[in-house]
C-alpha cells in the first residue's frame, strides 16, 4: 500500500513538473497571430523567454493596458479616415514583419508594409478606412506607447 502511494505521488509530481515546464509556452501562444507566425507552444524555452520579456516589458509600459492603447489610437487617428475597431496585443520574436493586406484593403508596396522593431510586444490596431474591409491600420509599441507604423503614413523599411 505504501509503495503504491509513493508511486502515485511520484507520477503526480512528474506530471505537475512537465505541466509547469510547458505552461508558459501555452500562455505565449495566446499572444501570437498569423502575421508574426511564432511556434512558441512547441518550445518550452521560448515560453519562458516570453515570460521574461513580459515581466521586463510590463514595467512602466506607456500602452500597458488595452485602455491606454485605445486612447493612443484614438488620439493618433482622430482626424483621419481610419475607424479603429479593435486592438490585439502580440508577442514579437522577430525584428521585422510584413503587414498583410486583405482583398479590397488599402494596398501599400511591400517595403512600406515591412516593419522593423525591437519591441517584444506590439498592439496591432485593426480598423476600416472608408468603405474598405477591416485590416491592420497601425502598430503601437507596448513599452513606449509610440505608433511605430501607420497605414496612412508609411515610409520605406530602411528609413528610421
Amino acid at each position: 500500500m505504501r509503495r503504491s502511494r509513493r508511486r502515485v505521488l511520484g507520477i503526480v509530481a512528474v506530471v505537475l513538473s512537465v505541466v509547469a515546464f510547458w505552461a508558459p509556452s501555452f500562455v505565449a501562444a495566446r499572444y501570437t497571430n498569423d502575421v508574426v507566425r511564432s511556434d512558441v507552444a512547441g518550445h518550452p524555452i521560448r515560453g519562458w523567454q516570453f515570460m521574461a520579456d513580459a515581466v521586463r516589458s510590463s514595467r512602466k509600459a506607456a500602452a500597458g493596458t488595452e485602455g491606454n492603447a485605445r486612447g493612443i489610437a484614438a488620439r493618433h487617428w482622430w482626424l483621419s479616415r481610419v475607424q479603429v475597431d479593435s486592438l490585439e496585443l502580440v508577442y514579437v520574436e522577430q525584428p521585422f514583419m510584413t503587414i498583410p493586406v486583405p482583398t479590397g484593403g488599402l494596398r501599400r508596396p511591400v517595403d512600406e508594409r515591412t516593419v522593423h522593431t525591437n519591441a517584444r510586444f506590439i498592439w496591432f490596431v485593426r480598423g476600416h478606412i472608408g468603405a474598405r474591409p477591416r485590416q491592420i491600420v497601425g502598430l503601437i509599441n507596448f513599452q513606449t506607447g509610440r505608433v511605430v507604423w501607420d497605414i496612412l503614413r508609411t515610409r520605406p523599411a530602411g528609413a528610421r
